[in-house]
């Protein structure tokens, strides 16, 4: 892979997609007492509910890792209804992918949505991904970065990672590479790798490489 090319992928990925041990993965989505329904609620808990739903979720997630997609649609599709947000953010991936049913963008975002509303800082980004590159939806960056923020409020990296992309080429806020490189920081101290490539990028510009500073260049008009 090329130096341009892993740049522009530290630029523009997101975690649109994530399915596979998601429950590893600390999927935020449990509701804190007391929140009415229908609102987003913020930065809810990592660890699910042990009940019926979250049990088929899992056996979903078993069919998904051996490739049986129809049947882990199917699983997934039960615990969602149930109202589990690691299901209904496991069918908005599937539909997004086109895996166990046919791609349909519209209701991967109306699953998104679900899951969203009960904490998922996944889903959030993910809808914000939609808004950011037009899948399904008019593009805008400023819903995009929206629900960047929305999960970045809750320290969740590749929010941060993303909203830093925004800034650098200046999509849906004014370009600003001071903004950009921030939230990269705060994004690679939570971790994210693409994140300290970005920054590494940044210093190497800074530092006079002309190499860096033209690919630099090519990411801020990047759109």
């Amino acid at each position: 892979m090329s130096e341009l090319t892993r740049g522009q992928l530290a630029f523009k990925r997101v975690a649109f997609g994530t399915l596979v041990s998601v429950f590893a993965a600390g999927l935020q989505l449990s509701a804190a007492s007391g929140q009415s329904q229908g609102q987003t609620q913020p930065c809810a808990s990592l660890v699910g509910p042990h009940d019926v739903a979250a049990n088929i979720f899992a056996e979903g997630n078993e069919a998904y890792k051996i490739h049986n997609y129809a049947e882990a649609m199917r699983l997934f599709q039960d615990a969602a209804r149930q109202g589990n947000a690691l299901a209904q953010y496991a069918v908005g991936n599937m539909y997004a992918r086109g895996e166990g049913a046919a791609q349909d963008y519209t209701e991967a975002l109306r699953w998104y949505h679900e899951a969203a509303d009960q904490g998922s800082a996944f889903a959030q980004v993910d809808i914000g991904v939609f808004y950011q590159d037009g899948r399904g939806v008019p593009q805008d960056y400023v819903e995009a970065m929206r629900w960047f923020r929305m999960a970045a409020d809750c320290n969740f990296a590749e929010a941060q990672r993303a909203i830093g992309g925004l800034y650098l080429s200046g999509r849906g806020v004014p370009r600003d590479l001071s903004q950009a490189r921030n939230w990269f920081e705060k994004a690679a101290a939570g971790g994210n790798t693409d994140a300290k490539r970005m920054i590494e990028l940044i210093q190497r510009a800074d530092d006079g490489d002309e190499s860096a500073k033209r690919m630099l260049e090519l990411l801020q008009l990047q759109r």
